[in-house]
């Protein structure tokens, strides 16, 4: 059995379940430095890195792998390929060049649907039934290379973006590991994408995660579980800002041609039903800004929801 020498280009939770498979093939990790993050801004690694560091593999860190002395340092490690995912960087041309064998991707969408930054996200939100990984052959245009391989999955009803995304990952790690076989051996065949089917996932803000309430009940549904992560949906309340962390079945009646889309319609310890643009909503979990994430027959008690109340 032959050996890949690979050089793994990550930072996010994507790549894990690939890193672990081709470990034994890995002669480097690349990574972006540790980030300050939570209420102490206490420095963190990439979990690329914390897996590295536990598999003995040697780890780079870098805010700029097109940077000369890195590609230096990647030269050095003579690779047959590189493999990236989740990482967050363009690779310039001097780096693609490195590996005798290419430069790969692991990205979570049915290419060319959803380039760009957040695919994940953006299939839920647009409440699409389905969406996949695909590999590909990494070029200087954005998710625009050619496909090594590509797998479709179908989105689950109530699966929000961190549940999807780990069911991609580990797919993606067994289609990495036979794609970038294949190109070992000389047996893979790319295809080109079809630009004229292309689509785009733009990075999300936190604005972005502002709830319409004027927006039907599916779609505000599906921007919670889109957004659960990153940026959270959210509302106001006299001021205030509530993030809603999770919500329970959608009320397909419509609400009563009185109700303004944000009123509260009921709040018990079942949830808080709210009106919206079409049918209503059951907020079922929430998060005043700075506290802890409740159930919503808690998180009332300190709001003191009443009928009537709006939300916006």
């Amino acid at each position: 059995m032959t050996f890949m020498r690979v050089i793994f280009i990550g930072s996010g939770e994507l790549g894990l379940p690939a890193l672990k498979k081709l470990a034994p093939e890995v002669c480097c990790v690349v990574t972006t430095p540790d980030k300050s993050a939570g209420r102490g801004l206490k420095t963190l690694p990439t979990p690329i890195k914390t897996l590295a560091r536990s598999l003995n593999l040697p780890v780079i860190e870098t805010a700029d792998i097109n940077h000369p002395e890195m590609i230096a340092k990647l030269k050095s490690c003579r690779p047959e390929i590189m493999l990236v995912a989740a990482f967050g960087q363009m690779l310039k041309k001097t780096v693609l060049e490195i590996p005798e064998k290419g430069v790969f991707n692991i990205h979570p969408s049915l290419l060319p649907r959803y380039r760009g930054a957040a695919p994940v996200e953006h299939a839920i939100l647009n409440r699409e039934q389905a969406t996949g990984v695909t590999i590909i052959a990494v070029t200087q245009q954005i998710d625009s290379g050619p496909i090594l391989s590509q797998k479709k999955v179908e989105i689950r009803p109530d699966e929000d973006t961190p549940a999807l995304s780990r069911r991609l990952a580990e797919i993606g790690a067994e289609l990495a590991a036979e794609g970038l076989k294949q190109v070992e051996n000389g047996t893979a065949a790319l295809t080109p994408q079809a630009e004229n089917a292309a689509t785009y996932a733009a990075k999300i803000s936190k604005k972005d995660g502002l709830i319409d309430w004027h927006k039907n009940a599916a779609e505000i549904a599906a921007k919670v579980r889109a957004f659960v992560r990153w940026p959270r949906t959210y509302t106001f309340y006299n001021g205030r800002e509530i993030i809603i962390c999770g919500t329970g079945p959608v009320n397909r009646a419509a609400p009563p041609s009185t109700a303004k889309p944000g009123t509260v319609l009921r709040a018990d310890k079942n949830g808080i039903e709210v009106a919206c643009g079409r049918s209503s909503i059951l907020l079922t979990e929430l998060q005043a800004a700075g506290k802890k994430r409740l159930p919503a027959e808690e998180f009332i008690r300190g709001f003191h929801f009443t009928p009537g109340a709006v939300l916006g």
